[in-house]
């Protein structure tokens, strides 16, 4: 059974293994448009680990048997912007 809750900062892990299996997918079907940025999976963590101390914004989880098997986040403010460090 799947099941949503809010994402916890012990999620960004799974969440950023998840976007990193994606974007190696992408890469492989469009390798310039695509092609993965040399600390995106670090600057992506950082990013959603924002994300989760914004009021006016939801990272939710999906599991299945304890294990994230999806993420999403949405925003009710402007679109969000960020830079990494």
């Amino acid at each position: 059974m799947t099941t949503v809750r809010r994402a916890v900062e012990s999620d960004l892990d799974s969440i950023g293994a998840l976007a990193e299996m994606k974007r190696i997918q992408y890469e492989a079907y469009q390798p310039v448009f695509h092609r993965r940025a040399a600390n995106a999976l670090k600057d992506h963590k950082a990013f959603l680990k924002t994300l989760l101390t914004r009021d006016n914004t939801l990272l939710l989880v999906a599991e299945e048997d304890r294990r994230v098997v999806g993420f999403v986040f949405v925003s009710d403010g402007p679109p969000i912007s960020w830079t990494p460090s």
